[in-house]
């Protein structure tokens, strides 16, 4: 049993976690009103909190749990509240104490506790945003995702642990999953992630959980909560949402409280939105700036899919960056028969970038003339200029290209040796 010097390090350690995340009145009023207690085996806790504090939903009660369980180095942990008498007493912001921080050493020193992936090294615990124009395989992907972490099976080459899984399909209905789900060759076997698991259509959707910025999220956070799926996924995003999804306000409503939960459960929540109608096309997309409406939900995911088909034909790009995702792109093939798609090949951003007609004459004209100034290209083939400094960044980024830069020289570029 730890001593209470250790509990009031842990507790003390707990509240720097709890800045991060809450409201700085919030903090303020656990820092100096809560108390933390043992309640009997090491992982279990009472936290006392003054009779006035706000409601203890989702949203206050998770990030409290989390950053105890952070502090404390500990898997899981058992949280339970009790409100005091007294009301809560915030300190003035200018008390004389010494504000509270992680030093150079903790941060460099400290075993933190590394992220967990629902796949490889692809989809972690937490949100992930996957976007892309309509009717391109986006829901087929996300059932495919599902399959593999139900049945614990590789996906795209990356090890998948089986887990159960929520699917909230808003715009399906039974007889589509289960055309979908057959053409997967799912197996009906008696597992537990498939009687633990299960989808949740738009009615059942409506009525047990309501939307997202409303308090949906609350609600769904609980169910991950109890459930403990690894993965979850919600298709699509805007009709889980009621308000304006243009709006930082309503996004962080409507997803702050599951990416909390998600995070402190290691579950992997799979959001399914689309991309705008001028996105980039096949090979050279932004999954970022493609997300329709896309600086306020493309803010608090922790990681962006961007998926990326190439008119009239199965072959696409899925793009993947994140705060734990290392930026790469896969070439995929979607399997017609089976409505599976199969990886043919990965690489770095841009590693896939088409080579249209235009970046065709610049990869000509380059291999014709050697180390060639931005002018000197778009000169000599007529093309705009701009639009020649843009499609050169884009054959650096592929490795198609190189930029040679000297000291008061102007910037040359030349193909790569490599580039056939």
């Amino acid at each position: 049993m730890s001593t209470q010097t250790e509990l009031t390090d842990i507790w003390a350690e707990a509240l720097a976690y709890i800045e991060m995340w809450l409201p700085p009145e919030l903090h303020r009023v656990l820092a100096h009103d809560a108390v933390l207690h043992r309640n009997g085996a090491d992982n279990s806790y009472i936290l006392h909190v003054p009779k006035d504090f706000p409601k203890l939903d989702a949203r206050l009660t998770s990030p409290i749990s989390q950053s105890l369980r952070l502090a404390g180095q500990q898997t899981e942990i058992n949280l339970t509240y009790q409100r005091t008498g007294q009301a809560a007493t915030t300190p003035a912001r200018k008390n004389g104490n010494a504000l509270r921080f992680f030093t150079a050493w903790d941060i460099l020193t400290t075993n933190w506790p590394k992220p967990i992936y629902a796949v490889g090294d692809l989809l972690p615990a937490g949100l992930t945003l996957l976007a892309g124009r309509q009717k391109i395989g986006k829901s087929w992907l996300a059932l495919q995702i599902t399959r593999q972490v139900a049945l614990g099976q590789e996906l795209f080459g990356r090890t998948v642990k089986p887990g159960n899984f929520l699917y909230i399909a808003l715009e399906d209905n039974q007889h589509r999953l289960r055309n979908r789900m057959e053409k997967q060759q799912w197996p009906a076997v008696k597992i537990d992630q498939m009687l633990n698991s299960g989808f949740m259509l738009r009615e059942q959707f409506v009525e047990q959980i309501g939307y997202l910025d409303a308090e949906g999220a609350d609600i769904l956070a609980a169910q991950i909560d109890r459930q403990r799926p690894r993965l979850v996924v919600i298709d699509v995003l805007g009709r889980a949402v009621k308000g304006d999804l243009n709006d930082y306000e309503t996004m962080t409503a409507a997803l702050d409280p599951v990416q909390t939960m998600a995070l402190q459960k290691n579950c992997a929540v799979l959001l399914i939105d689309h991309h705008n109608k001028r996105s980039s096309q096949f090979g050279d997309g932004d999954a970022i700036l493609d997300v329709m409406g896309s600086g306020a939900k493309t803010g608090v995911p922790d990681t962006i899919w961007g998926l990326y088909k190439k008119k009239n034909s199965g072959v696409a790009i899925l793009n993947c960056l994140g705060r734990d995702v290392e930026e790469i792109e896969l070439k995929l093939q979607m399997d017609t028969v089976t409505g599976l798609w199969q990886i043919e090949s990965e690489g770095r951003a841009g590693s896939h970038l088409e080579l249209t007609p235009k970046r065709q004459e610049i990869v000509d004209i380059l291999a014709e003339l050697g180390p060639s100034t931005v002018g000197e290209v778009s000169s000599s083939i007529g093309q705009n200029r701009g639009n020649t400094y843009t499609r050169l960044s884009d054959l650096v980024e592929a490795g198609i290209a190189q930029r040679l830069g000297q000291e008061n020289q102007p910037v040359r570029y030349q193909i790569t040796p490599e580039t056939p």
